[in-house]
């Protein structure tokens, strides 16, 4: 019930009906059937009154340490404290006063500073409305060390208020992310380099810069737990930590972007980034995909179980370890566990899918600190674990996709070092493999069963949506009734996903339930359940209950995907038995062709690598490590001269742009022969050029007998001597936004001749001339400058 004296907010109405929300906390002085005048604390000697409707407004519970004013009966001046608690008894608020003393005081005889800043401090300073000395200079020493760490920390204060390591890459990338207006990026750094790191940081940066902000973080089901325990540990990110509860969700979707769980991805993946990242556009796509050089493959065929078993524990007591068995089966992983122990080797573990949270953690931590360096796993030991000295990866089992088979190696050698792949299979294998591929995509049948089952308990939305259950069974019929687990589940999201595909549905994004909105953590989970349990769909096909419609839309999307799954089993197969070398059947697989609709895309090419193989070990080839750079002489400390010409209209400043309105101007065609020769006599000794300027300039050689030409179109800034630099910038291209940098890494000059008209790097939408702060020129006032 509102009273006279109550401290209240005004809720976040719409601006006709409360236009006065964002002043903060006020006072009730006067109240009506329907209204109540709200008296905002300014300032001392400032006050503001709103009426505003009763409805809207709601009370507040001062938390600790709000700093508060109290005037005290038949006294003139003002008493300024802290609140330190509420007295539920009393009914009264206890306040921490200067020196060290303490006073109840009612909620009426309090008052709290609204939202809005003061204009004058003359006024509180003339009332003696200040704090005492004791807090100015403490809080001034706090300022001071806030500064200081602002500085350190280049203002990313995430960064040093985070319970993590600071590793300089990792600060450069969340410098780079959150610095760029546009903030659209697919953090890709190589395997152990700290993705997930340079993610939370981020993400806790953010969300202090940004106090309305909210983020989702979606990973796989079994990897959520671990996610809030890192966010809450090392980010002080949680759902229910005050400062940020209810603005940071992490959710669990298992699956949903994907047809088939074994498919080549590359086409759905790109695909997928062009449909977040690519609006407005243009879409490019820029690949330097490259292989893996570190593992040397091996692989054997046995001629039944008994064979590998022995072969396998052989194997064990002769390769470096730490080293992990994969076998597709959990029963598998649970026989070569034991006959592992049974043959001596104690620091051995097992991990599956049925692995829970806590088992997994352990055998992380284990496997780092050497009390296991066996691990038998399923494909489930992958995703989230992070291990960089693993020896050897072994596969008793063939992997139904080569897709699953690069992933599982790739977890060893991830430090750099020599890795060994060894792969033990038999015929069996192949068939199970074979199974699994066939599996992988579902039937237009059981898909359009599941799909009669989900849609007939559907519940209708009032916006035309429908909420469908993703945990019931796909049929009443006795071999289904009973199937409730998340396979289960897995399989009706991929039917949706593939409806979706084919438009006949579209699925819909539904806010995730908020935690301020439930009495208890329980009530909590459960409304997090039912979130997780179901989807928003809207039908766009009415037909899509009927057979035919099936057949017409989804078997060919469908086929495409189980396609893409075949290929990837043949070329698993080719790689266990080779003709060629294994570095050009995987380029195979992830090189990803080229597009013209519905627009064009080049094609993405993989650069081949290998670490060794049984094609190059038969023709004595040497192991060969792709596109990886090679040392290039760097000119570190070159011998710089610049004319005092050029030092006085450089001012100090090691950048400087001219700008040319056309190149057709007869006074550009007299003259720019004379300016790239002033210059050169200058210091300039590289020139970048375009092929048809180079023309010009190689017709008088005199005119730059002592300097370097590159190409524009071969322009390779890593190659240059870091000597005075001008660049030749043509009509018609973007000019890169780094060579505007004002943290070059060269102290050596640098002048770019340009259009008048080139685009700011940053907005497209202005010129650069336009907000340029550095120095520039027009050609013709530069020409008048050095008297040309």
């Amino acid at each position: 019930m509102m009273k006279l004296g109550l401290l209240v907010r005004s809720q976040n109405l719409s601006a006709e009906k409360s236009p006065n929300n964002d002043l903060g906390i006020g006072k009730v002085t006067e109240l009506s059937y329907s209204t109540a005048t709200v008296e905002y604390f300014c300032s001392i000697g400032q006050r503001l009154e709103k009426i505003l409707p009763l409805t809207s407004l709601s009370r507040v519970r001062l938390p600790p340490q709000t700093r508060c004013y109290i005037q005290p009966e038949n006294q003139d001046t003002w008493i300024i404290g802290r609140i330190f608690d509420w007295d539920e008894d009393k009914s009264l608020y206890r306040i921490d006063l200067p020196d060290k003393k303490i006073a109840l005081v009612a909620e009426q005889e309090i008052y709290v500073r609204c939202n809005l800043p003061i204009d004058d401090p003359i006024e509180i300073l003339a009332m003696k409305g200040q704090e005492t000395p004791y807090f100015h200079d403490r809080r001034l020493a706090f300022v001071r060390c806030l500064i200081q760490q602002g500085a350190v920390s280049r203002g990313m204060t995430g960064l040093i208020s985070a319970n993590i390591d600071l590793y300089p890459h990792q600060v450069e990338v969340v410098r780079r992310v959150l610095e760029d207006p546009i903030q659209r990026y697919l953090l890709a750094d190589e395997v152990g380099l700290g993705k997930t790191i340079e993610a939370g940081a981020i993400l806790r940066q953010y969300l202090l810069d940004e106090p309305q902000g909210r983020a989702v973080v979606i990973v796989p089901q079994y990897l959520r737990e671990q996610w809030l325990q890192e966010l809450e540990n090392k980010f002080y990110l949680s759902d229910f930590l005050s400062e940020f509860a209810d603005r940071v969700q992490v959710l669990a979707v298992e699956d949903v972007d994907r047809v088939s769980p074994n498919a080549a991805l590359g086409f759905l993946i790109l695909d997928t980034l062009e449909t977040l990242f690519g609006k407005p556009g243009p879409f490019q796509v820029i690949s330097a995909v490259q292989l893996r050089p570190e593992p040397s493959y091996w692989f054997a065929w046995c001629q039944s179980a008994e064979i590998r078993k022995q072969r396998l524990i052989e194997a064990v007591y002769h390769l470096p370890r730490p080293l992990i068995v994969y076998a597709t089966k959990r029963e598998d992983v649970r026989r070569w566990q034991q006959d592992l122990l049974r043959a001596g080797f104690k620091r051995c573990a097992m991990m599956t899918g049925e692995s829970s949270t806590t088992e997994r953690s352990q055998l992380i931590q284990d496997l780092r600190e050497r009390r296991v360096d066996i691990v038998v796993a399923t494909s489930a030991f992958g995703l989230g674990v992070d291990q960089s000295d693993v020896r050897a990866v072994i596969h008793a089992c063939i992997p139904e996709t080569i897709d699953r088979f690069y992933q599982e190696v790739g977890r060893g050698g991830r430090d750099g070092k020599a890795a060994i792949s060894l792969a033990l299979h038999t015929d069996e294998d192949l068939k199970i493999a074979k199974y699994l591929n066939e599996k992988s995509a579902i039937t237009i049948e059981r898909g359009l069963q599941r799909w009669e089952s989900m849609f007939l308990k559907k519940e209708p939305s009032i916006d035309g949506r429908f909420r469908v259950l993703v945990n019931i069974p796909p049929s009443l019929q006795l071999a289904d009734i009973d199937m409730n687990s998340e396979q289960n589940q897995a399989w009706n999201i991929r039917t949706l996903t593939l409806m979706s595909r084919a438009s006949l549905i579209e699925m819909d994004a539904d806010r995730p339930p908020l935690i301020k909105n439930f009495e208890s953590k329980n009530a909590y989970q459960k409304a997090w359940e039912l979130h997780r349990e179901s989807r928003f769909i809207r039908i766009l096909d009415e037909s899509h209950l009927k057979k035919q419609t099936w057949e017409q839309k989804v078997e060919p999307i469908r086929q495409q995907s189980q396609n893409r799954s075949y290929k990837n089993l043949e070329l698993m197969r080719e790689a266990l038995r080779p003709e060629r070398c294994i570095s050009e059947i995987l380029a195979e697989a992830y090189t990803i062709g080229d597009r013209t609709i519905p627009e064009q895309r080049k094609q993405v090419i993989v650069s081949r690598a290998c670490g060794g193989c049984p094609v190059c070990r038969k023709n004595r080839e040497s192991i060969f490590s792709g596109i990886m750079p090679a040392p290039i002489s760097v000119w570190q400390n070159p011998k710089l001269f610049v004319g005092k010409e050029l030092e006085r209209l450089l001012a100090g400043d090691k950048l400087m742009l001219i700008f040319y309105e056309s190149m057709e101007e007869k006074s550009w065609k007299r003259k720019s022969p004379q300016v790239f020769q002033w210059l050169t006599e200058q210091g300039i000794k590289n020139l970048v050029v375009t092929r048809e300027f180079y023309s010009t300039l190689i017709k008088e050689p005199n005119l730059i007998s002592d300097a370097f030409i590159f190409l524009f179109e071969k322009y390779q800034p890593i190659l240059m001597p870091r000597i005075p630099t001008l660049i030749f910038h043509p009509p018609g291209k973007a000019i890169p936004e780094k060579y505007l940098s004002p943290n070059r890494t060269s102290d050596a000059p640098l002048i770019i001749v340009l259009p008048v008209d080139t685009a700011d790097p940053s907005r497209n939408d202005r010129k650069l001339i336009d907000i340029f702060p550095g120095k520039y020129f027009m050609f013709n006032h530069f020409c008048t400058e050095v008297n040309l």
